[in-house]
């Protein structure tokens, strides 16, 4: 069976990229209020006076791991329309990987080091 490996990145307000990230906690208390207000019913009738906490998080597209759908670059791909992402199909994203071991700590971290890498015989590559 293939090993999966999860490449994310979390959300967290203290990281420079996530320097746009809003994340605002809801108490029980406040939860309850918003509720009974909604729903025209006295915090009182609620077990305890209390509700669901919850977290409302506001955030830009680009904050953590994600993916561009084709429609972000351009309204068309290869004459057609582009893809919004909820129409890009699950297997785009999934491949074979390798994994890099860099022979110096004075590489870039990202793709455009990674060919550099290989091209340049500073790492060894190994299928996952």
């Amino acid at each position: 069976m293939a090993k999966i490996y999860d490449l994310s990145v979390s959300l967290r307000p203290d990281h420079l990229e996530n320097s746009e990230l809003k994340l605002n906690s809801i108490s029980h208390e406040e939860a309850a209020r918003i509720f009974a207000k909604r729903y025209q019913v006295k915090v009182s009738d609620l077990p305890h006076g209390s509700f669901f906490s919850t977290e409302r998080i506001e955030l830009r597209s680009h904050l953590g791991t994600h993916l561009d759908a084709p429609y972000h670059f351009y309204p068309t791909s290869e004459g057609r329309p582009a893809k919004f992402i909820e129409e890009v199909p699950l297997d785009w994203c999934i491949a074979d990987g390798v994994v890099l071991v860099p022979r110096s700590r004075d590489v870039d971290h990202d793709a455009a080091g990674a060919r550099s890498w290989r091209r340049n015989k500073r790492a060894r590559t190994r299928p996952i």
